[in-house]
């Protein structure tokens, strides 16, 4: 029995290229839907990236009619999209609030890597940093997230980009309850199939988002360590550091670096590094 839809007001509906698979098919099973259909619709979603339910031939009329009157697919405005001579790319997207986020992508040799926002500003207020700059105006959320990488291969075909990682606008490990389940979006393979191995999550070193990362996905890290020493002096190069290095909480991120502590934290690939720790030197003021 289908129900009376109409009871489900615009702002109460799911966003659907915010559910991963699992969530998807909570969803189907409270409409008395079989959950394997959630494989079908992450294809249709994701993988085609179509929008019209339509043209999801593979399911049945009446779920289709149910997904168009209680669900929503919101895409980002294309505000800017900007091409340089390198061929790197870039877009400002707007979203529903009026915010704007950026996406960008890198062309290589050997791989396409696309740089995505986690975060409208940030809150970490690196001086260096024109995000940091603007604050923090809220998180993304996880159809947010995904929209740029569908917008991006919208442009660019479905495959251009070959890496993922966050490195765009905001602090990841600060927004983990959206950031999870856009990872299991980009590694699902009825959705867009990325190993493991191709994406990365950059931090600036927020800790307790280092060990649950660590423990709930088995992606890449980047951590960038501005700071090896104890806590510098205030005044200085200090000023142009991130204020969680002027912290200097060396231990804790070594046990992270820990290679050991990083493969029982379920990463797929033996024998590889799943790591990558930064550390731009300004002189004598911290050496590594």
């Amino acid at each position: 029995m289908m129900g009376d839809s109409s009871v489900v007001t615009k702002a109460e509906r799911p966003h659907l290229l915010g559910l991963d698979r699992q969530s998807l098919a909570e969803l189907l099973r409270s409409w008395g839907e079989s959950p394997f259909r959630a494989n079908q619709i992450l294809q249709w979603l994701h993988t085609r990236q179509v929008t019209d339910f339509a043209a999801m031939t593979n399911i049945s009329k009446a779920l289709r009619a149910r997904l168009a009157a209680e669900t929503c697919i919101n895409e980002p405005e294309i505000i800017a999209d900007q091409l340089a001579a390198d061929r790197t790319r870039k877009w400002l997207l707007g979203l529903l609030d009026g915010n704007a986020i950026e996406t960008v992508f890198i062309p290589e040799e050997d791989r396409g890597t696309l740089c995505i926002s986690s975060q409208v500003g940030c809150s970490l207020a690196c001086s260096f940093c024109a995000t940091g700059a603007q604050g923090l105006s809220r998180n993304l959320e996880t159809h947010e997230i995904i929209a740029q990488v569908r917008v991006a291969r919208r442009f660019l075909g479905l495959d251009a980009i070959t890496n993922i990682v966050f490195m765009g606008m905001g602090e990841p490990l600060l927004n983990l309850r959206q950031v999870l389940p856009a990872l299991d979006l980009l590694r699902d393979d009825y959705a867009y199939g990325f190993g493991a191995r191709r994406i990365t999550v950059s931090t600036a070193g927020v800790v307790p988002g280092m060990d649950r990362l660590g423990t709930e996905s088995p992606v890449n890290l980047a951590i960038s360590l501005h700071a090896s020493k104890p806590p510098l002096p205030a005044g200085g190069v200090a000023r142009c550091l991130p204020p969680l290095s002027l912290a200097a909480p060396t231990p804790h991120h070594l046990r992270i670096c820990d290679a050991g502590w990083y493969q029982r934290c379920r990463h797929p690939c033996p024998g590889t590094s799943p790591l990558t720790a930064r550390h731009p030197c300004y002189g004598k003021f911290n050496p590594l």
